[in-house]
């Protein structure tokens, strides 16, 4: 048996600038400087992928001349991100190739979502907008995307694994265990860096699902 993994944003949604604008205004909103939002924001758009609990991790270790995140403020900006980002979910558009390529896949195909955007957040919203998609089979944080794969793997009889991602992070993510990469560039925050890697490691990279031929 086939199974198909997804990433969620730039893959199922066209969400990844939102998200970005989403974080900038949360760290706007504890008063962080001009400065330390615009490395945040470029740390943030060079590592999709990881989950939300790491990059605030990162950030905390940004130092700037006029500004600090403490682990307080930290705690602060994620909550008013995560409120963000359930409000940008409710009307981020969706990406409709990808729709289309997960509607004419078999019925005997399984289907996942691997993220690292929040599992309860996905949950409750990618379901009404790919009904292929079992909510139980929607993956997210606080667990990795690693954690998130392996388990799938592990639970799972299949003879091949396929994750579809739009970062450097998703290929990582598959290279590790050792499951088919298609890198998908057409909405990725990080379009060079995803690019390179996949050539230095041969995987296929496209614009979008149309362009995928199994």
């Amino acid at each position: 048996m086939l199974i198909h993994l997804f990433d969620c944003d730039g893959v199922l949604l066209d969400s990844n600038n939102l998200k970005i604008s989403a974080l900038k205004n949360a760290l706007k909103e504890i008063g962080a400087s001009k400065n330390f939002i615009a490395i945040a924001c470029e740390n943030f758009r060079r590592n999709f992928g990881i989950s939300r609990l790491d990059h605030f991790r990162t950030f905390e270790l940004i130092e700037t001349d006029s500004f600090s995140l403490t682990k307080s403020l930290s705690a602060q900006a994620m909550s008013l991100y995560s409120d963000n980002v359930r409000s940008l979910y409710q009307k981020c558009p969706i990406v409709m190739d990808t729709k289309s390529y997960i509607s004419k896949l078999p019925l005997s195909e399984k289907i996942f979502v691997v993220s690292a955007s929040d599992q309860i957040e996905l949950r409750s919203i990618l379901p009404n907008h790919f009904p292929n998609i079992l909510p139980s089979n929607i993956f997210g944080g606080p667990s990795s995307k690693e954690e998130n794969i392996g388990n799938i793997l592990n639970n799972t009889s299949y003879k091949e694994a396929i994750l579809y991602g739009d970062s450097i992070h998703d290929a990582r993510a598959a290279k590790f265990h050792n499951i088919k990469f298609i890198g998908l560039y057409e909405h990725a925050a990080d379009v060079e860096s995803l690019s390179k890697f996949c050539r230095t490691n041969s995987m296929t990279i496209v614009k979008n699902c149309m362009q995928i031929s199994l």
